[in-house]
């Protein structure tokens, strides 16, 4: 009696595993899958853009005023960051808001878009890195076709439209742009190119941000 229950239970417990592990034929979807992208979505239009270092100062920034399309509220863009030597440092991801031109850091008045920038230079980029290839990024392919890589920098605008839908277009500064100005305590790194300008979006969708 025991070893028929015992044999019974065993052929259960085998029934139970051969209906949990998956037939042969179903194919597991990869953990990230690729994202379906859209060209030519539109492009951002940038406004008021300016990047230096400031003159008897540790500090930079990067300034201008996005609209992600032509109905949207124009964004301010404003970061802040430290440098040793009076040029220009990267920054990283920063919120964008809409309103007056000055910093708010209440989530109230960040624009409805949601739209957020990076400035990256040149050198920094480490093509070997994963968060700056590939998805519309900064990548090996695009510095050898943009003359970037070793000088010059990258602004990198996303408006996030959802949690799995983002717009992005990535902007490349020769190093020409970027001047040295000034002379003995009040030489700086200022960006000399145009103002105004207009960057080329891609839509990704399916895939986190």
């Amino acid at each position: 009696m025991i070893l028929s229950g015992i044999t019974a239970m065993m052929a259960l417990i085998a029934s139970a595993v051969a209906i949990a592990l998956p037939a042969e034929h179903i194919e597991v979807p990869p953990p990230n899958p690729a994202p379906i992208v859209t060209s030519n979505l539109f492009d951002f239009s940038v406004t008021h853009f300016e990047a230096q270092a400031v003159a008897l100062s540790d500090q930079s920034y990067v300034n201008f005023h996005l609209t992600p399309y032509p109905t949207a509220t124009p964004a301010h863009c404003f970061a802040l960051s430290t440098t040793t030597n009076h040029s220009l440092t990267s920054i990283p991801q920063t919120w964008c808001h809409h309103g007056p031109d000055f910093i708010d850091d209440d989530p109230q008045d960040w624009t409805h878009d949601h739209v957020w920038f990076s400035w990256t230079m040149g050198g920094d980029v480490d093509p070997a890195d994963p968060t700056t290839r590939g998805r519309g990024g900064i990548d090996q392919q695009q510095q050898q076709t943009t003359g970037g890589g070793g000088g010059g920098a990258y602004l990198r605008v996303v408006r996030q439209v959802d949690a799995r839908t983002y717009d992005e277009s990535v902007a490349y500064f020769e190093e020409g742009v970027l001047e040295v100005v000034g002379e003995g305590m009040f030489v700086r790194q200022v960006y000399t190119g145009r103002e105004e300008f207009t960057m080329p979006a891609l839509r990704f969708e399916g895939v986190g941000h």
